[in-house]
């Protein structure tokens, strides 16, 4: 299958490139990955639309001089591109996949069933920029290798979670060509003072729940008219930088949605604890409205309130205490 996309990806002139809301700096730089990879292989610029709407302010050092859409400017394209997003409704732009003949999903979270036509997913990969590199090694683009670079740390949280030997080799391999790990490092654990605020916000807030799972939550009462989608809030980062002064074995972070729904970022470091399992079985009993991720780390949505949220979610997870 790598090869066919590959093929699908050289023999076309047009791309539109799309991930999952609320991107996060494996979703950006993913994407901007395949930027690179096709300027690499002599595609124009101009061909080539990437719709990235909103994302963090401490992510935009990612683009560089590349600048990103609000949505499409071409009215037609050869292959639509969706990186970091198996689920289908997650995809931010979903709606513009009809302007595409053809679709490749690449990604490293589980899914089923896969919508797009092509699909190259790999579940046991660090990163979606790990699986890229992987289906584009032969690309010596400093650009394209920088980007698979901070796809790594951003979903590793600079090599502290599912860090695999795989990506650490790969970690290896883009030093030698080149790539300045530590810079990028530093770019992703620079903190704008908003986020500063949320973090003290959210550790002020938070609490034990068995002195092993920690909570905490976001309302929209705390947030500025511009975050209340939670497009802008760097939530990977709010939880990189709870998990440096918090010793925990388990998180749950619940953040206010528009709608009254609570999203639920998850994470562990207990290896007997599948988060992924715990998600589905939610799913499956309909206290979760949808959800997904991996064993370690899970995004999941509720309704309801935090307190009700912590109590469903404490209950499966002290299964494993």
């Amino acid at each position: 299958m790598s090869n066919a996309i590959v093929d699908k990806i050289r023999n076309a002139n047009t791309f539109l490139i799309l991930t999952h809301r609320r991107p996060d700096g494996d979703a950006i730089s993913s994407a901007l990955a395949i930027y690179w990879y096709l300027i690499s292989i002599k595609k124009l610029p101009q061909n080539i639309d990437i719709v990235i709407p909103n994302y963090a302010e401490e992510l935009s050092f990612i683009f560089g001089n590349v600048a990103p859409l609000k949505e499409p400017f071409l009215i037609n394209y050869d292959l639509a591109i969706i990186v970091d997003s198996a689920e289908f409704n997650f995809i931010k732009g979903k709606e513009y996949l009809k302007l595409a003949k053809e679709s490749i999903c690449i990604d490293h979270h589980a899914k089923k069933e896969y919508y797009a036509d092509y699909n190259c997913v790999e579940v046991d990969a660090s990163s979606c920029t790990c699986v890229i590199y992987k289906l584009f090694h032969e690309c010596n683009n400093l650009y394209f290798l920088r980007c698979i670079g901070i796809g790594i740390l951003s979903d590793t949280n600079n090599l502290v979670l599912n860090t695999t030997f795989e990506a650490k080799n790969f970690l290896n391999e883009l030093t030698m060509k080149g790539v300045d790990i530590g810079f990028i490092s530093n770019c992703l654990s620079m903190i704008s003072e908003r986020t500063k605020q949320l973090i003290d916000l959210v550790i002020k807030r938070g609490k034990f729940y068995n002195n092993k799972i920690w909570c905490s939550y976001i309302l929209q009462k705390d947030l500025y008219p511009k975050e209340k989608s939670l497009e802008l809030i760097n939530i990977k980062l709010i939880i990189q930088e709870v998990q440096k002064k918090i010793n925990y074995e388990t998180l749950v972070l619940i953040c206010e949605k528009e709608n009254g729904e609570l999203k639920a970022s998850m994470r562990t470091f207990n290896s007997s604890v599948n988060l992924l399992k715990i998600c589905n079985k939610l799913l499956t009993e309909g206290k979760a409205v949808k959800g997904g991720g991996h064993s370690y780390s899970v995004g999941l949505t509720m309704v309801g309130n935090c307190d009700n949220l912590f109590k469903i979610v404490t209950s499966e997870l002290e299964k494993y205490n």
